[in-house]
């Protein structure tokens, strides 16, 4: 118990201190503010009617009507229960307060990688605060990104998994931690981050084959590499259900291939996913590279504040009543992006341990992750390194799924630190050559301390800081004060990054020279990092972000317009805010079924409705969509006010003549002009379901919604002879995936008409219709989920108990 005791105090006060960490950094949550986050508030939106409905029914709902008309909810809010991976982890992290949790995870991810290295607990905590003060991620906290944070806090724990399994030899442990980190990674749902880690993953494979024909231990390689595909095997397992769900899904959302040519007639933006300008709109710049080292090397956020002795302060004076107003939100960045929180700041000081790893590590970790970091940084710059972006686009599998590419710097951000502390570790076990150690730091602080210091000598000389945002100034006659603040801060900063790099050189020396112990090396750098990461990070997120608590609990208040709507008892009918974008956000799905909404994978055929049909105000397809209300901006009245819309067809129609078309291009051609009350466009692929079908007007005839739920529609009909009827709903019956039709409990085939919505041919007499989501793959995977997640949790268990045993068993 003693020798257990003392193998566990320092992790204990090691997460002690990550807790005081965080909510000293968070103290308003100790007031019981929380955190605004735009995307939660919009994720709130786009979930609150699945939430409702589970509360209701208590069943899951997999598809939501409040979005975009109507879309499968695998990526929404849709639970999992048989991933019991899910609840062991998540849950006990919910408990605690957004968005400690996420900040704690980040420490806790890296701490278990180093420590787990068997490195030095101090050193490991260092580490571990060097990683998870990253601005970057408190940059996503405020945003809402909190899947993304989730994500890479998951980084570190995989590979300290992979590494267990390569460099520790110990298969079964190390098998075991990746299959556990990895399960839980994927349950976070964030695919691009997990994809970004695996290109970081494949290349370290790469590196270990190497080693392995290299040292002639090919078939020890082959079984460290079997034991990884098994863990890999078994998280996925763990997360059968979501992974086969969204992959299914994926095919027919927007980031799957489209079926029209008619959008694009060159062809050159076109991939098999995203479209190459949407892939790459966020792309890096290769100069602003250099913000990882100096904060402000670009202006910092798309507008920061500055004082009034700046240069602008100065113009402002006398010019405008309340210059303390304007200089809130001066445009300083000046970068190609379309905007930025702030930058992928990684440290003045990680930075300089890198670079000293870069040259006194000797070992095969270096290549892995320098080859890595470059990599990273060059498909950062998309659109600025395009023949390396459109290499992977058009031949690695999946990447033309993932837009933002800038985000791919996370990997960076984990490999820079792990060489700091790898070489760092190395030093402080005594383990190196002092004459070359010393080479080591006077080079990489030579290197790291020099560019600084040139940037704030000679950095205002070599760039024309002007940006995409400079014509208010430029009309104003300041545009020489703007350039010229961006200018000192850039200069400031990298002052600053000198002092910091120049400090940690300091520290390094007087170890190696025996002036002070390696726990004071280790202090200093600590205090060093904590300062220079803290700091930078109060610039972006602090106390000012967070609001009362109710506030986000309900993150939209309904306007007029919203509560006269809400007094319709329809309860099937949608509305169109003419005044916001139909992607830009889900405030109008927060209280109705919305035409719109905010979702990162929306239906393509939908979203390509959009473009070419709803955007360009086609009436015949908006009445098609069942909208009762269009909301519109009063602009004299500064308010909204609703109008409903006399062409709304409802929820369900039948039409007097089918239209065959041949493709997808004649679909949408043919919307161009028609009448959906009186015209059904139908593909040819469905043409079987109509043969000796001749609709006809029928006066008689009536339809009637009489039944709706998430997951079920129950319609009731009579008609005199069969008919064609069209439903006003989203169409998704790809080969039994999803929604199936029954008449009188029977089933029957369904068809894609008008390019989005349900059509089916309905018998003569009175029937009754039934339209159920039945996605089998959801239920193949949830059984799939259990067996795995139990192998692992069972596996996991006879590990640490063998481990307690063998403990238990040594002397003390």
């Amino acid at each position: 118990m003693k020798t257990l005791w003392k193998n566990s105090w320092p992790h204990i006060l090691a997460v002690i201190l990550f807790f005081t960490l965080a909510f000293a950094y968070f103290t308003p949550l100790l007031e019981g503010k929380v955190l605004y986050q735009s995307d939660i508030a919009n994720y709130r939106g786009m979930s609150k009617e699945i939430w409702d409905f589970r509360a209701e029914f208590d069943e899951e709902p997999l598809w939501t009507n409040s979005l975009f008309a109507g879309m499968p909810a695998y990526f929404n809010s849709v639970r999992y229960p048989n991933n019991l991976i899910h609840t062991i982890f998540f849950e006990p992290i919910k408990s605690i307060p957004a968005p400690a949790n996420y900040l704690i995870l980040l420490f806790l991810g890296f701490y278990v990688l180093l420590a787990g290295l068997k490195y030095d607990p101090k050193l490991s905590f260092v580490g571990a605060v060097a990683f998870g003060l990253s601005t970057y991620w408190l940059i996503i906290m405020e945003a809402g990104h909190n899947n993304k944070t989730w994500a890479v806090a998951l980084f570190a724990p995989i590979v300290l998994g992979i590494l267990t399994v390569f460099r520790r030899k110990k298969l079964l442990a190390g098998g075991l931690i990746t299959a556990l980190a990895m399960a839980w990674e994927i349950d976070v749902n964030h695919i691009q981050m997990t994809y970004y880690l695996g290109i970081a993953v494949f290349i370290l494979g790469i590196v270990e084959l190497v080693n392995a024909v290299k040292t002639k231990q090919l078939a020890e390689f082959g079984k460290q590499v079997a034991v990884l595909l098994l863990a890999l095997g078994l998280a996925v397992g763990a997360n059968a259900s979501r992974l086969i769900t969204s992959y299914d899904y994926g095919k027919y959302s927007t980031r799957g291939k489209s079926d029209l040519t008619i959008d694009d007639a060159a062809g050159t933006n076109k991939t098999g996913g995203l479209d190459r300008d949407y892939i790459t709109n966020w792309s890096y710049g290769i100069a602003e590279s250099f913000n990882v080292f100096i904060p402000n090397f670009m202006g910092g956020g798309s507008t920061e504040a500055l004082s009034r002795d700046s240069n602008i302060g100065e113009a402002l004076r006398g010019r405008v009543q309340n210059p303390d107003q304007v200089l809130q939100n001066i445009p300083t960045y000046w970068g190609d992006q379309p905007f930025v929180t702030g930058p992928y700041y990684m440290g003045a000081v990680v930075v300089f341990l890198f670079f000293f790893g870069l040259f006194f590590i000797k070992d095969r970790s270096k290549w892995w992750l320098l080859a890595t970091t470059v990599l990273i940084f060059g498909l950062s710059y998309g659109k600025n390194m395009m023949w390396l972006t459109d290499l992977f686009i058009d031949n690695v599998p999946m990447y033309n799924q993932f837009r933002a590419v800038a985000s791919i710097l996370v990997v960076a951000m984990l490999t820079l630190p792990l060489l700091g502390f790898m070489a760092l570790n190395k030093l402080f076990k005594g383990d190196y050559d002092k004459e070359e150690a010393m080479k080591s730091l006077k080079l990489s602080a030579g290197i790291t301390g020099g560019l600084a210091l040139f940037f704030a000598l000679a950095g205002g000389s070599l760039f024309d800081f002007e940006g995409l945002r400079d014509e208010m100034f430029a009309n104003a006659g300041m545009l020489n004060e703007l350039i010229a603040d961006r200018k000192d801060m850039l200069r400031a900063d990298a002052f600053r990054s000198f002092i910091f790099v120049a400090l940690a050189a300091a520290s390094l020396w007087a170890f190696m020279n025996q002036k002070i112990q390696a726990k004071h090396a280790i202090i200093g750098l600590g205090a060093l990092i904590l300062v220079d990461l803290w700091s930078i990070d109060k610039r972006y997120l602090n106390d000012e972000s967070f609001v009362p608590k109710r506030q986000m609990e309900t993150p939209f208040q309904a306007s007029q317009a919203d509560l006269q709507i809400l007094q319709d008892p329809d309860p099937n009918y949608r509305v169109y805010h003419l005044g916001e974008r139909l992607d830009a956000g889900a405030r109008t799905a927060y209280f109705h079924k919305s035409l719109g909404g905010y979702h990162p994978a929306k239906l393509k055929r939908y979203q390509e409705l959009v473009d070419l049909q709803i955007n360009r105000r086609n009436q015949g397809v908006i009445n098609m969509l069942n909208v009762k209300y269009f909301i519109v901006p009063d602009q004299q009245n500064n308010q909204l006010r609703p109008q409903l819309n006399p062409g709304n067809l409802g929820d369900a129609w039948f039409v007097e003549s089918v239209q065959i078309v041949p493709d997808a291009d004649a679909e949408m051609t043919a919307m161009n002009d028609f009448d959906p009350a009186k015209v059904a466009i139908v593909n040819e692929k469905f043409s079987e379901q109509l043969s000796g079908i001749t609709p006809s007007a029928d006066p008689t005839a009536q339809v009637a919604l009489q039944e709706i739920r998430s997951n079920y529609l129950k319609y009731s009909t009579t008609t005199s002879k069969d008919q064609v009827l069209v439903m006003s709903e989203i169409y998704f019956g790809y080969e039994g995936r999803g929604w199936n039709a029954y008449i009188d409990g029977n089933p029957v085939p369904h068809f894609q008409t008008n390019y989005v919505l349900r059509g089916m041919v309905v018998p003569a007499g009175s029937h009754e219709i039934e339209f159920k989501f039945e996605p089998k793959l959801y239920y193949v995977g949830e059984k799939i989920s259990l067996a795995s997640s139990l192998i692992l949790l069972l596996g996991s268990a006879a590990l640490l108990f063998t481990q307690w045993r063998s403990n238990q068993a040594k002397p003390e």
